[in-house]
């Protein structure tokens, strides 16, 4: 390939070199404004997810105890009858 002498404005991805960057003097456009259906939309399913977890550390909070020992003398395990 042959090197141009003075820059042009616009590079091809194949002619650019790691130090060149493209700089375009257009500005992109604005992002447009996000519906207020869409924010109630992403805010609902935040409260989902949170109480979801939030459920599930409450129903699993009793299975991670440890249950008490039954006392000895009350139940006898398989021994004298």
């Amino acid at each position: 390939m042959t090197q141009a002498a003075e820059r042009v404005p616009f590079a091809f991805v194949s002619d650019a070199r790691p130090h060149e960057r493209y700089a375009s003097n257009v500005a992109p456009p604005r992002p447009g404004r996000v519906p207020l259906r869409t924010v109630c939309g992403r805010i609902a399913v935040g409260v989902l997810l949170v109480t979801g977890l939030v459920a599930a550390v409450v129903v699993g909070t009793p299975a991670l105890s440890v249950p008490e020992a039954p006392d000895a003398r009350s139940a006898p395990v398989g021994g004298a009858r």
